[in-house]
């Protein structure tokens, strides 16, 4: 029986310690929790008595312990936790946690991971509650519903919920069509100044979000899905955008409130629509704002906004990284990734854009290995075609099938066995073996590739660090090299000694267990 819930009840979002992307220094590996900001928002819009906090562990380096001991002293009447597949073994910990301290606390999971593994969050017992996709307005409605004597939860669309024994999944949601609707982000809530305090790369950063959803429905990824619409029960894409002027006032907001320097942008694509992109670009040019901002693209755009004369207005606002996915070379293989659109070709000649045109924009790569048909030959096709794009650096990824991805039911159907333990997708760790290939000879790949000397990556070297592209884009370039190089030979040092475990794994912060 759940307490009803006061209107000044308090209600924590919480991003729980976790290890580091061994890629990334701490000054700069953990951004601002824009999910969080958001639905704190959207509470405060709605029910502005409550009492609000975000409580973002990583940045504050704060432990388990430490942790604990803020709980107990402060004990929410609500806990929220987030997570990606590879954080969510540290959601969960932290569930259980809160209901040792007290099993009256009602804790509610949502996010890309528990939205997609619902039947296994339930069966611990420590989850009340699941937001499943977008979640301003159903968390909302939960919490309101809580207030009352005798809470009906199957009236909420995109909850889930235990009733006694029974797992109760209502319908999904349909998103949020006038993104403007959405309430300002929390900032406020956050140790704003805490994020790229250090930061050589990404000085005072912040994260923003300007869309939503995708245009494509790629096997592998799960944002589409989470951010889709639901039509006769299947998630099909539904990509949509703020207005070019609220994304401007969110900028002028943080730069102007908070001293932001580096926005963020999350979008999964953030160049989809034109007519932001111009309206946007003019607004930045126009004003006297000077931030610099990365984003992920797709690179079919990115061709088609040159030829409309709206790249260059992007870059001279501030465009300064761009991630785009190539994922594998051949086009039989990205039609098999359910990828669209973007051919090899295409994605060659966006990097030339960018290399030729717009040296100032650091540009990664990213190129997916460990696919089922996978074999040393495949592999060795992939370096070489790999090294033929100019890209500033490439990001060599495993198949990560997370809960909830096309690929990942694809592949239980064909028997693959995977990984079992979500702190190994994190994107650098090999998962699921091939056909061919064991999960630990994928491993020595990576660490092949990292540690690899060739005529063309010492080109690539030398021209790196030749050319007069900026003091942030060898800054960019050194970090990674140093990081990759770092990772490589502790793969390669415990080669022989791994004992069937894996040697690729996430850098435990001195702080994690404080």
């Amino acid at each position: 029986m759940i307490t009803p819930l006061r209107p000044d009840s308090h209600v924590r979002f919480i991003r729980t310690p976790r290890y580091l992307w061994p890629f990334n220094s701490e000054s700069s590996a953990f951004w601002p929790p824009l999910g969080f900001c958001s639905l704190a928002g959207a509470l405060r819009d709605a029910l502005p008595s409550l009492r609000l906090s975000i409580l973002d562990c990583p940045i504050m380096k704060m432990g388990w312990k430490t942790l604990e001991r803020a709980l107990r002293a402060d004990p929410p009447d609500v806990v929220c936790v987030g997570e990606e597949t590879v954080s969510s073994p540290e959601g969960r910990r932290l569930a259980g946690l809160v209901k040792r301290i007290d099993p009256g606390i009602i804790v509610v999971a949502g996010g890309v991971y528990f939205s997609y593994a619902v039947e296994e969050t339930f069966s611990e017992g420590d989850v009340d509650f699941i937001v499943r996709g977008e979640g301003e307005r159903a968390l909302v409605e939960l919490v309101r519903a809580l207030m009352e004597k005798d809470p009906d939860p199957s009236r909420i669309e995109g909850l889930a919920y235990r009733q006694g024994e029974r797992v109760c999944v209502n319908p999904l949601r349909a998103p949020i069509h006038n993104l403007d609707d959405l309430p300002w982000p929390a900032y406020d809530l956050l140790p704003v100044d805490s994020y790229g305090r250090d930061s050589l790369t990404h000085p005072r950063l912040a994260c923003l979000e300007h869309s939503r959803g995708c245009v494509d429905q790629c096997s592998f990824c799960i944002l589409w899905k989470h951010f889709g619409k639901p039509v006769n029960n299947h998630l099909v894409p539904c990509y949509r955008t703020k207005s070019a002027e609220r994304s401007f006032a969110e900028v002028e907001w943080l730069a102007g409130r908070y001293g932001r320097k580096t926005i963020n942008f999350v979008d999964p694509c953030f160049n989809a629509d034109p007519g932001w992109t111009d309206r946007f670009a003019q607004l930045l040019l126009a004003s006297d704002l000077r931030v610099d901002f990365t984003a992920w693209m797709r690179a079919d755009f990115i061709v088609r906004d040159e030829g409309l004369g709206l790249l260059e207005k992007l870059v001279r606002a501030g465009l300064r990284q761009v991630y785009i996915g190539i994922e594998r070379t051949e086009s039989s293989e990205l039609q098999w990734l359910n990828k669209h659109h973007n051919d090899p070709e295409t994605t060659r000649r966006a990097f030339e854009i960018l290399r030729r045109r717009y040296p100032v924009v650091f540009t990664i790569g990213t190129i997916m290995f460990g696919m089922p048909w996978e074999s040393r030959k495949t592999l060795a096709r992939l370096i070489a075609d790999a090294e033929s794009y100019p890209v500033d650096y490439t990001f060599f990824i495993p198949l990560a099938p997370n809960p909830g991805t096309e690929i990942r039911a694809a592949l239980e159907r064909q028997e693959f066995r995977m990984s079992e333990d979500f702190r190994e997708y994190n994107f650098f760790t090999p998962v699921v073996g091939t056909q061919h290939l064991s999960r630990s000879g994928l491993e020595n790949f990576y660490s092949d590739i990292l540690c690899r000397v060739s005529p063309a990556r010492l080109r690539w070297l030398l021209q790196a660090f030749s050319e007069r592209r900026g003091g942030r884009n060898r800054q960019v370039f050194r970090h990674l090299c140093r990081h990759a190089l770092k990772v490589g030979l502790r793969q390669l040092a415990g080669r022989f000694s791994r004992n069937g475990r894996s040697t690729l794994y996430a850098e435990k912060p001195d702080w994690y267990d404080s």
